[in-house]
C-alpha cells in the first residue's frame, strides 16, 4: 500500500471518497462504514471506511475505482511492509473473532425463533387475517388450506410475551393479530432462523438479532429433504421479495416461490437455492421500479430468468378501483389487477 496519509480527510480526498462530518464517531474495526463517492451518481454506498484494530488509523476504499488509502494518526512516516502485514493480520484475526461471535448470536436467536414459531397453534382459520384480506388472498388460502402454507397467526399480546418485548414498526407498536412468518436457511431445513411479523395493517418487523441474509420464507411446511429434492430438483423455483407476492405467483403460475424479504437479499437467496438445487430453473420475480436492478443481478449470478410485472391500462384501472392506489409494483398487485383474487 503506497498511499499513506496522516489523517482520514486526506486519505478520503485521495481516493475520491466523501468524508462526512463526525464520521469518526461511527467508525469501528469490525465493519465498513458506507459513505458517498465524490461526484458519483450512485453516491451513497460506494465508499468504505474502517479502523485498524488498534484504532490508530484505518483504510479508505473506493468501490468504484478500486483505490485504497491508509491513514495513520499523527504519522510522520510511511509504514513499512512488515507493519502493514502485521496490521492486516490483526485485522483478519479481529474479523474472525467478530464473525464467530455474530454466528453465536444468530444461533441463539434461531433457537428462540424455532421455539416461538412451533409454540403457536396452526389455526385452520388463519386465512381470515386482515392482511390476507387486504392482499386479496384470503379466499385462495381458504381453498388451498390442504397445502399447509407455512405461517401462523397469533395475538400480539401472546407474541410480545414470547418475544420478551413489544414489537414495533417504525417506532410504533404492532397491533391486533399478527401473521408470523418463519425464515429458514434452506427449504430442506425444518429449523427456523428468524421470524417476520405482519399486523392487520400490513406493518412488518423482524425478530431482533435474527439472520436475514441468505434466509427466506418457503411456502409449504414439508421439510423432509428427500421429498423436497424429489419435488424441486428439476422444477422451476421462483424467488421474489414478499410473502404475499410469493403466494400470488404460486397461484398464477404454480411455481414453488420463495420470499427473500427484500430486493437486496434476492441474490444471496438465489445463490443458496442454486447450490441446493443445481438443476432447477430459477426465476427471479422482481418488483417493478426499485427492485428491478437487484432482480437482474440475482438472475445473472445463478444463470436464471427474470420476470417483472407489466400492467395494462385495464389492469391499472382494476387495481386502482380495488385498492385506491395507482402505483402497482409487484405480482400481488398484478394478480389484483387481473381479478385473480377469487377461486370461484
Amino acid at each position: 500500500m503506497k498511499h499513506i496519509f496522516a489523517d482520514l480527510e486526506s486519505a478520503c480526498a485521495f481516493v475520491g471518497v466523501v468524508c462526512p462530518p463526525n464520521v469518526s464517531m461511527r467508525l469501528n474495526p469490525t465493519t465498513w462504514v458506507l459513505v458517498p463517492i465524490v461526484g458519483h451518481r450512485y453516491g451513497n454506498t460506494s465508499g468504505r471506511i474502517r479502523l485498524f484494530p488498534d484504532r490508530a488509523g484505518g483504510v479508505v476504499y473506493n468501490w468504484v475505482t478500486g483505490e485504497k488509502a491508509i491513514w495513520v494518526k499523527h504519522s510522520t512516516r510511511k509504514l513499512t511492509k512488515e507493519e502493514i502485514r502485521q496490521k492486516r493480520e490483526e485485522q483478519h484475526a479481529l474479523e474472525a473473532k467478530a464473525l464467530a461471535e455474530q454466528m453465536e448470536r444468530y444461533q441463539a436467536v434461531a433457537v428462540r425463533a424455532t421455539e416461538i414459531y412451533h409454540d403457536i397453534p396452526n389455526l385452520l382459520y388463519a386465512f381470515n387475517h386482515d392482511y390476507w384480506v387486504k392482499k386479496n388472498l384470503s379466499l385462495y388460502l381458504r381453498d388451498t388450506v390442504d397445502l399447509n402454507w407455512d405461517y401462523r397467526v397469533e395475538t400480539i399480546g401472546r407474541i410480545n410475551l414470547r418475544v420478551g418485548f413489544p414489537l414495533k414498526h417504525q417506532g410504533k407498536r404492532i397491533q391486533g393479530a399478527v401473521v408470523v412468518v418463519p425464515l429458514r436457511d434452506s427449504p430442506c431445513n425444518p429449523n427456523v432462523s428468524s421470524l417476520q411479523f405482519i399486523d392487520d395493517y400490513g406493518n412488518k418487523t423482524m425478530l431482533a438479532g435474527g439472520k436475514i441474509k441468505g434466509n427466506a420464507w418457503d411456502p409449504f411446511s414439508f421439510k423432509n429433504p428427500s421429498r423436497m429434492h424429489a419435488t424441486l430438483d428439476y422444477a422451476t423455483i421462483g424467488i421474489c421479495e414478499g410473502v404475499a407476492t410469493a403466494m400470488s405467483i404460486y397461484k398464477m403460475s404454480g411455481f414453488y416461490t420463495i420470499a427473500a424479504m427484500s430486493c437486496t437479499n434476492l441474490k444471496s437467496v438465489a445463490l443458496k437455492i442454486r447450490k441446493t438445487f443445481p438443476n432447477a430453473r430459477i426465476v427471479i420475480f422482481g418488483d417493478k421500479g426499485n427492485g428491478e436492478r437487484d432482480a437482474y443481478l440475482a438472475a445473472q449470478a445463478v444463470s436464471g430468468d427474470v420476470k417483472i410485472p407489466s400492467f395494462t391500462r385495464e389492469c391499472l384501472v382494476n387495481f386502482m378501483t380495488r385498492t385506491g392506489s395507482n402505483k402497482p409494483t409487484d405480482f400481488n398487485d398484478l394478480m389484483v389487477g387481473l381479478n385473480e383474487d377469487s377461486t370461484d
